[in-house]
């Protein structure tokens, strides 16, 4: 599930929060090459999750078209269809269907605009004349991102809640087991945690 991913400045000056301590703690016991495993890892567990909620085999969105989603080039219905292998199948509830889509456009659109800001981040990092890069510098310029890194945290998370929370209700009403939405929350959590730490690794090696 989404995603999500935040940039860095939520990661280094918000440790407070558990999830960002869990990143710190990843991103001192794993390698660039394992973070990424593990985000593997995730990926394919939420793929078997959706598949339980739909009933059929599903192959994610790739970076392409979920830019394409995120940009209105193909629509929900084109969405579920990639997603779905263009299968006439699925849960039958289009809601539930829907839903779905709407949980890979929460993650495109999301990490689509963090990776604005990282992007931001870095080009401004760059203007910096070489002798001026120090570490305060660096986390002066970081520091300018934080409050919009944090901000669109805690709007996908809020955003993610809702889409959980309807799709528990409509799982419900379609007599379908409901926990899965526990496992969807903890995997969304842990792809946080990865994402939170790949980036600390990053720049903070």
């Amino acid at each position: 599930m989404i995603v999500f991913i935040i940039v860095i400045a939520a990661s280094v000056f918000a440790i407070y929060q558990k999830n960002n301590i869990q990143s710190l703690l990843y991103s001192s016991k794993y390698s660039g090459d394992e973070l990424e495993e593990r985000n593997q890892d995730i990926n394919s567990k939420i793929k078997t999750v959706v598949e339980q909620v739909l009933g059929i085999s599903i192959v994610p969105l790739s970076e392409e078209d979920s830019q394409k989603l995120i940009n209105g080039e193909i629509s929900r219905e084109e969405a579920f269809a990639i997603i779905t292998g263009n299968s006439k199948s699925g849960s039958d509830s289009v809601k539930i269907n829907e839903l779905v889509v709407d949980v890979y456009l929460l993650k495109a659109d999301y990490l689509s605009r963090i990776y604005g800001l990282i992007t931001q981040i870095e080009s401004e990092w760059n203007a910096v004349p070489y002798e001026e890069r120090t570490l305060t510098k660096k986390f002066a310029v970081i520091r300018k991102y934080m409050d919009k890194g944090s901000k669109l945290e805690r709007e996908c998370d809020k955003k993610m809640d809702a889409l959980l929370k309807e799709l528990e209700k409509e799982l419900k009403a379609s007599g379908k087991d409901t926990s899965i939405i526990s496992e969807i929350t903890a995997l969304y959590n842990e792809e946080k945690a990865v994402k939170k730490a790949a980036l600390l690794g990053k720049y903070y090696p």
